[in-house]
């Protein structure tokens, strides 16, 4: 009796859907000449990364999760190596240059790209994304003589030629699958900065007040202005000489009471770089009004006192 009744009740729950697929549109993914021509063009391209504009996200929103797909179909007429991509498990690096990817065409984030993923097409579809992102891309390709423009003037689909060369190999370190001996995993030297150290750091909350023991979303700008690379992205395993954020609240209520938190950086920090992240800040567990202070350190070496502190008020209710 059992059998019968399961398959009864099955029926019951899928027939509203099943009657409802009649109304629901219908799309076919365009083969051979109704393959948009850029796709063609990029057949005779060189066997470099591409990127197609929206990039993929980690949150997994339906439209852009979907573009990702899209993207992924459309590489097997090409077979560039695509930067695109949908699925439930992403690389462990790719958090740490996710920020950047939403950001694009910032010119900043279009050079951290290039050092993470040694990306030479850009591909931006007009029918992909709004009027205003398309015209941002044109004016970034107007305006920077390393990146080509491939298509014509007014086409639908802006093809570009990134000839925007890497800071740094940071692609090829990601590529090795483990970092070198005394060196980060993006391959910055880990070594004491004392002495070498300059740069500036400051801090803005995103959010007016935070309720006890939730996430403070903070905005970070960090410029390195000596002569040397920060080491940023490392394991927990050997943290030596990473350069981290140290978070330290004070309350005038219970000024015994100063709870810290170590916030790593995203990656490393390039010599001559300016470079800004979203940190976010476990609060306090207790109401009341709070002083913030961010300090930038270098785990197990002496502090970093060319590069200033950043002071915030917060409260905490």
């Amino acid at each position: 009796m059992r059998l019968p009744v399961v398959c009864v009740l099955v029926a019951a729950a899928s027939w509203p859907r099943a009657c409802a697929l009649g109304d629901r549109p219908l799309a076919a993914l365009p083969t051979g000449p109704a393959l948009p021509a850029v796709y063609r063009r990029l057949r005779d391209a060189a066997t470099e990364p591409l990127l197609e504009i929206p990039a993929p996200t980690l949150t997994g929103e339906g439209e852009r999760t979907l573009a990702q797909s899209e993207s992924m179909y459309f590489s097997t007429f090409h077979w560039l190596p695509l930067v695109n991509g949908h699925t439930g498990y992403a690389p462990w690096w790719w958090r740490h240059f996710a920020w950047d990817l939403q950001r694009l065409p910032d010119a900043p984030a279009l050079r951290t790209l290039i050092d993470f993923t040694a990306v030479r097409w850009i591909l931006v579809r007009r029918g992909r994304v709004a009027p205003e992102e398309f015209a941002r891309w044109e004016a970034l390709a107007s305006s920077t003589p390393d990146l080509v423009r491939m298509s014509e003037q007014g086409a639908d689909d802006l093809l570009l030629r990134v000839r925007l060369p890497q800071r740094r190999p940071w692609a090829q370190a990601l590529a090795a699958g483990r970092p070198a001996p005394g060196r980060t995993i993006l391959g910055t030297p880990l070594a004491s900065l004392a002495g070498t150290a300059h740069g500036r750091l400051e801090c803005r909350s995103i959010a007016p007040s935070v309720s006890p023991g939730a996430l403070l979303p903070v905005g970070v700008n960090l410029e390195n202005s000596g002569p040397g690379d920060w080491p940023g992205l490392g394991s927990h395993a050997d943290s030596a000489h990473l350069v981290v954020l140290r978070a330290t609240w004070r309350s005038a209520e219970s000024p015994g009471q100063s709870p810290e938190t170590t916030i790593p950086l995203p990656r490393d920090v390039i010599a001559g770089e300016a470079f800004d992240f979203v940190a976010r800040i476990d609060a306090p567990g207790q109401v009341g009004s709070y002083t913030l202070t961010v300090t930038l350190e270098q785990i197990g070496d002496p502090p970093l006192v060319a590069v200033a502190n950043a002071r915030l008020a917060v409260e905490v209710r």
